[in-house]
Order: C-alpha cells, then sequence, then structure tokens
C-alpha cells in the first residue's frame, strides 16, 4: 500500500569527515536487516523495524537532498548537482557528500570529524510494509519497499532518539485480522460445544 507521510529515521553507522581539504564526508545512512532501537507509533504504540535488502530497488535518487538538521534551508549536496553520491550494496545504502565552500559546511564538517554529529538520519516514504509480533513480544514492522529517498541529514539528534510517529494503516490491518482469527476459534469453539450437547442429548 502507498503510505505519503515522511518518515525519518537515524542510521546507527558513524560518520566518516575523510577529506579535510575537499570536506568529503560519507558514511551509510541505512543499515539493511539491522533492527532499530525502540520507536513509538503517534498513539504511543512500541515497535522496532527493519529495513529488506530490496527496499531500495527502482527507487528514484536523482534529486535527494544532503541537509544540516532537516533544514532545507541549509543544503550541503544535493545528488542533482553531482556532490551527493548514493549508491546500494549489500550492507545498505551507502552515501558521499561533497560539501561546499561555505561557513555552515565547514562547521558541519568539524562538527563530524570531531564527533559531535556522529550519525545521520533519511527521510523516506514507504510503498510496502509488513507488521509481526516479535519473541519477546514487541510489534515488529519490516520496510519491504521504500517509495521514495527524500533526504539524508546531518544532525546531532538523531531521529531513534525521539518518538517517531508513522503511518498506521498496516499495523491497524494486522490487529484486526487477529481480532477476527480470535472472533473465529471463539466461534468455532462454541459450534464445537453446540455440537456435544446435541450429542448427549
Amino acid at each position: 500500500m502507498i503510505m505519503t507521510e515522511i518518515e525519518v529515521r537515524a542510521s546507527t553507522q558513524n560518520l566518516q569527515a575523510i577529506d579535510d581539504d575537499k570536506k568529503v564526508i560519507e558514511g551509510y545512512a541505512v543499515v539493511f536487516g539491522s533492527e532499530s532501537q525502540l520507536l513509538f507509533e503517534d498513539d504511543g504504540t512500541p515497535f522496532v523495524e527493519t529495513i529488506s535488502r530490496n527496499a531500495f530497488e527502482n527507487v528514484d535518487m536523482t534529486k535527494v537532498f544532503a541537509l544540516y538538521n532537516h533544514d532545507y534551508s541549509k543544503i550541503l549536496a544535493r545528488s542533482d548537482a553531482g556532490n551527493l553520491e548514493l549508491k546500494v550494496d549489500d550492507i545498505g545504502l551507502w552515501f558521499r557528500a561533497n560539501l561546499p565552500d561555505t561557513t555552515l559546511a565547514k562547521d558541519v564538517y568539524e562538527d563530524v570529524r570531531v564527533g559531535n554529529v556522529p550519525a545521520c538520519s533519511f527521510g523516506f516514504t514507504v510503498a510496502d510494509d509488513t507488521w509481526g509480533n516479535s519473541n519477546d513480544g514487541i510489534l515488529k514492522r519490516t520496510i519491504k519497499k521504500i517509495a521514495s529517498l527524500r533526504e539524508i541529514t546531518l544532525t546531532p539528534y538523531p531521529a531513534y532518539e525521539s518518538t517517531t510517529a508513522v503511518a498506521t494503516r498496516s499495523y491497524q490491518d494486522l490487529e484486526n485480522k487477529s481480532k477476527r482469527e480470535k472472533e473465529l476459534a471463539e466461534l468455532e469453539k462454541e459450534l464445537m460445544n453446540m455440537k456435544l450437547d446435541s450429542m448427549r442429548t
């Protein structure tokens, strides 16, 4: 199902400042199969999620922004300008940003270099996901298909640290299915009891 809500997640992989002269930053914005920290729906329901290996298949990455702190007035690089490289490999979504010669870019580069900005977030929309229950009883969401990648953000405040609202339709579908299965089981039990009662009489 298509979900148009823009979601934001944090990468757990450390960023690297790799070229002091050219101010190049690289890292993984997404790691496939890596379970997130505990997230929360807008109704407070806790869950964890993973992103499937094929989630980025056929995703258009020709206009993705690298931002500072989710602020579109603070653009560090963009794929359509040729200074943001994006590549999907066996690990996940890798990126390399060549920062411009601006005061903001210099400050961000230095913050990454010294560890003040250790990771990044990414903004996206979801085309397909599934929900289930993990062994410890926590809901588990698997993102099977990403509809669009909007941004990669360098920020000292990763999205996993805050409450994250997500589209709840597929989770509600899971709840409704579980409820229907429970009602069906109760109905079958009631019919069986009625059948046993009729056999006794």
